[in-house]
């Protein structure tokens, strides 16, 4: 009922008083050509019913024929409304110019929530995302948000991850923060623990009670000197447990590389889109439309400037410098070669590791060679833990 309602209304209805002749005909012709008529009612000289709007002239035409007096009631409906307000010119400016305001509203960013943080605080994140041009009232479509995620996580090492999420003209931005192993004072207690599973080849305890011996396999996260322990006479010591561990141990390493490598070829091909930049809100001066292809894009404002005063209020430019993909594909010696190098760049970093024995295997599969390296090796393992005396 309600939807019928609604679609009589924006349809329009017109209620008319039907009066002398040949009434009964008039009905007929009515149904026979599929005319519906509703809230139907006698008259003492004839009847009155309510029909579409765009049926009334069809039901005037055959009163004629059948010498039925047809006039006029009232008409209602969403266009007859309206019609009253026809030469309220300002009326329709202003709706027109809401009506606009929300269009373009919808390609600026109004709010910006970040989620996931807990020790790093979201007016720093919000920050650095301003400085990368991730702010309130930012254009929308001049925001390549895959490119702008890679930079936040270069400009912020203390997050492992970052994603821009937009819902409308609304950016969530979820991050997760990198973990990193709680400072230890030197007054505090602790326990020396296994970094790593391995036999233990030497140890020199420094301070705490060992709990192993020389030869033993311990499992990471073993206790190997407890800083917390208590003596023969009965004494408990706290202290801050300090050794060197040196076991044999084994673990592996995977790198990948992709052998078909896209690169960028710039066609020479640019366009430039301008807006006008008012107290650093940078209002488009085109219509708002996603570029096609894959380009670069780079801004610059231009300021007015009065003597040496630099006002607010500007010109800022994107231009856009199209490019096409290219595939170069290196050979798999080539892919070796660059794995190699990968590999000595990683053991370099190892300090204080003394590598026994390397297993290599390698795999290639969908365009990919992936070389897995088994080591052997001698390196301390002692790794501190705080505890609670």
């Amino acid at each position: 009922m309600i939807i019928n309602s609604l679609i009589r209304y924006f349809s329009g209805s017109v209620t008319f008083q039907a009066e002398n002749g040949f009434i009964e005909r008039l009905i007929n012709l009515c149904a026979e050509n599929s005319l519906p008529l509703w809230d139907f009612h006698r008259t003492d000289t004839g009847f009155q019913a309510v029909c579409r709007a765009g049926d009334y002239k069809r039901i005037k035409g055959f009163s004629r024929k059948v010498n039925v007096d047809v006039s006029l009631v009232g008409k209602k409906g969403f266009f007859f409304q309206a019609g009253k307000y026809r030469r309220r010119w300002g009326l329709f400016a202003g709706l027109a110019a809401s009506l606009l305001f929300l269009f373009f509203s919808q390609c600026f960013v109004w709010e910006i929530e970040v989620v996931g943080n807990e020790r790093i605080s979201s007016q720093l994140i919000l920050k650095e995302l301003e400085a990368l041009g991730v702010r309130r009232f930012a254009f929308i479509p001049g925001i390549d948000f895959r490119m702008k995620k890679q930079e936040a996580l270069l400009a912020m090492p203390q997050l492992s991850w970052l994603v821009i999420n937009q819902n409308g003209c609304r950016l969530q931005v979820e991050v997760t923060e990198r973990q990193t192993p709680p400072l230890i004072q030197e007054s505090d207690p602790c326990d020396i623990i296994a970094a790593r599973t391995g036999q233990i080849k030497y140890m020199d305890v420094y301070n705490g009670e060992k709990q192993v011996e020389v030869n033993y396999t311990v499992k990471e996260g073993d206790v190997i000197v407890r800083g917390v322990y208590q003596l023969e006479s009965g004494q408990i010591i706290v202290s801050h447990a300090a050794a060197k561990v040196i076991a044999e141990v084994q673990f592996d390493k995977s790198l990948s590389l992709d052998m078909e490598q896209l690169s960028k070829e710039y066609t020479g091909e640019t366009k430039t889109r301008f807006c006008l930049d008012l107290f650093s809100l940078r209002l488009p001066l085109y219509l708002a439309s996603r570029m096609p292809g894959s380009w670069d894009a780079a801004g610059q404002t231009y300021h007015l400037t009065i003597g040496k005063q630099e006002l607010p209020i500007g010109l800022y430019t994107i231009t856009y410098r199209f490019y096409e993909k290219k595939s170069d594909a290196i050979s798999l010696e080539e892919a070796r070669q660059v794995l190699k190098e990968s590999f000595d760049q990683y053991e370099a970093q190892l300090k204080g590791t003394v590598i026994l024995e390397r297993q290599t295997s390698e795999t290639l599969q969908n365009g990919v060679l992936t070389r897995t390296v088994r080591y052997r090796a001698e390196q301390d393992i002692a790794r501190e833990s705080p505890v609670n005396p």
